[in-house]
């Protein structure tokens, strides 16, 4: 079973941030030169009060922009994209929200 990796990110309560998710440590992005032909991005744990949004992609990254959250909350966020040679590779990213 392989782990996914985990982007560890922070956000002020009451602002909206944009945050990229770079999949260039895969080997299919850095080595393979495959590129990103599509791309999701869901909430894993953390309640609903989270607003996220896909805003694109491009090179080895998937811009998303969030909003709300409780303060002290930690959020799991999953991109998945797929590649131009057809591998599906998953990124998580644990979102703080602070004060």
């Amino acid at each position: 079973m392989s782990t996914i990796p985990v982007n560890k990110m922070l956000k002020r309560v009451g602002m909206t941030r944009r945050h990229n998710f770079d999949f260039v440590k895969f080997a299919e992005i850095a080595e393979d030169g495959e590129t990103i032909v599509s791309a999701t991005v869901v909430l894993v744990s953390g309640d609903d009060v989270l607003v996220m949004g896909l805003t694109g992609f491009a090179g080895s990254k998937v811009q998303i922009v969030l909003a709300a959250g409780t303060v002290g909350d930690t959020y799991r966020l999953r991109a998945t994209i797929t590649t131009s040679g057809g591998a599906i590779l998953p990124l998580d990213g644990d979102l703080e929200i602070v004060s």
